[in-house]
């Protein structure tokens, strides 16, 4: 930073009633740098002074109209104190100290070598001058700035307190004292530790150290104080101030109480939800039941297998709300438990035996929602279904394999597919009198994805959504 020239602040006045040692006086100070006018008269150096508020007075003691005293003594009264130094001759030591005592900033003995230090003398003197102005101006600033900040901390809702390097209180207000149930003298200058011990306890101590150390803020919320009327819930922000600490402490009491009954009525929600699913299931194994009982009665083969199919299908989707109602998130599905569910109960149906026929399930973390769920469910239950009762016939033994697994964010890849006799050559899977095939396209476009069929190998479905 550029040092400020302190000749260029100042004016030095020189008050001296012989006009030739006024010229040399000014001549020599000039030449230093400084900036000089004269007076030959006390009169004079009033009206100047009062004209220009950076005046310093180089002034004779007797002068023509009064002495240096009377003249520094009329300013002081009249207008304000007025930096001087005074100049006086040989044998004179007694007025020097007298003016020192009046507040003379320093002395010069006149004679022959006395223009040789002035200079020196003058620049000591401004610079002096200058260091006590910046700390006037710095100690208002300060006075200005505590001034605000206790306005400020008595009119806010929120607790403050501030703290030095020790993290003894400095500073608090009325809101803060009401939560420790303190008197202002009672905690000024104590100790943290002493007033409020249970941030050593929690930890919150160590937090407090660490934001003065870093010079990082931090947020504590949920911090319970006991007070008369019941337990207040405070979010606590500490951050440094020059080498101590402030905190901030905000009532979130309201706020953590609407949260309570936020989780309180999402949870008798979630069991409301759980119920609807434990019902909707229950239902749907009734009609399941409704299906297998009738089924009993059909003779025919064709009649019986849809009613076999139909009931396949209630099972899938009355699956889906069995899962829904055992998860700990209504939201979401962990599909590959479902599948596994769901292929198993499919085996079981059909009678197939394992070793015959292998089922692998390759999913990665996929968690899907009941409105995904059960169409795509659907798909694999129809797809696995048409592979357990036509790729393997003549009791072949073969392999279906599942895969589902998230490609892109968002974008989801089905592969259903097995390694039996394929679908016949010639047939058109999108435009079927098969109600499986039907329905598996009708949930593909419900699902906005697309399908795709490889018949090397066998018979291998791939299905975006």
């Amino acid at each position: 930073m550029k040092e400020v020239d302190v000749g260029s602040m100042y004016i030095i006045l020189v008050v001296e009633d012989d006009e030739g040692l006024n010229r040399l006086i000014q001549k020599r100070l000039a030449k230093a740098g400084l900036r000089t006018e004269h007076a030959l008269n006390g009169a004079e150096a009033i009206i100047f002074v009062r004209e220009n508020p950076n005046t310093v007075l180089l002034l004779d003691y007797l002068l023509p109209d009064m002495t240096g005293e009377e003249l520094i003594k009329t300013l002081a009264g009249q207008e304000r104190s007025v930096p001087f130094i005074v100049m006086t001759g040989h044998g004179d030591e007694k007025i020097a100290v007298e003016m020192m005592k009046l507040g003379a900033r320093d002395y010069l003995m006149k004679g022959m070598t006395f223009l040789d230090p002035l200079p020196q003398v003058v620049r000591q003197v401004l610079n002096t001058l200058t260091t006590e102005k910046k700390l006037a101006e710095t100690e208002a600033t300060l006075l200005e700035s505590e001034e605000r900040l206790s306005s400020f901390m008595e009119s806010s809702p929120a607790a403050f307190a501030l703290f030095d390097s020790e993290l003894n209180y400095v500073e608090i207000n009325d809101v803060a004292l009401r939560y420790l149930d303190r008197s202002k003298e009672d905690v000024i200058g104590e100790n943290i530790l002493d007033i409020v011990p249970m941030v050593k306890e929690t930890g919150i101590y160590n937090s407090y150290l660490e934001v003065m150390k870093t010079g990082k803020s931090s947020l504590i919320e949920d911090l319970v104080r006991h007070t008369e009327f019941g337990d207040v819930h405070l979010a606590v922000r500490a951050f440094k101030v020059g080498n101590g600490l402030g905190l901030i402490a905000t009532d979130i009491t309201n706020r953590i109480k609407a949260e309570e009954r936020i989780k309180s009525s999402l949870k008798e929600k979630e069991v409301m939800l759980k119920e609807i699913h434990h019902r909707v299931k229950n239902n749907l194994q009734v009609i399941s039941s409704l299906f297998r009982l009738q089924s009993r009665y059909v003779k025919d083969k064709e009649a019986l297998a849809l009613f076999n199919d139909s009931q396949s299908r209630i099972r899938s989707m009355a699956l889906i709300h069995e899962k829904l109602y055992q998860s700990k998130n209504l939201a979401r599905i962990d599909f590959a438990d479902y599948i596994r569910s769901l292929t198993g109960s499919l085996f079981r149906f059909y009678h197939i035996n394992p070793d015959d026929i292998q089922l692998k399930i390759e999913f990665k973390d996929v968690f899907l929602d009941v409105n995904i769920g059960i169409p795509c469910g659907l798909i694999i239950n129809e797809l696995i279904t048409n592979s357990l009762r036509h790729a393997f016939p003549d009791a072949r033994k073969g392999e279906i394999k599942v895969e589902l697994y998230e490609h892109k964010k968002g974008e989801f890849t089905l592969n259903v597919r097995d390694n039996g006799i394929g679908l016949p050559e010639g047939l058109d899977f999108r435009n079927t009198k098969s109600l499986g095939m039907e329905l598996v396209i009708s949930l593909v476009e419900q699902l906005g994805g697309r399908i795709a069929l490889d018949r090397d190998e066998g018979t291998s479905f791939t299905i975006r959504f």
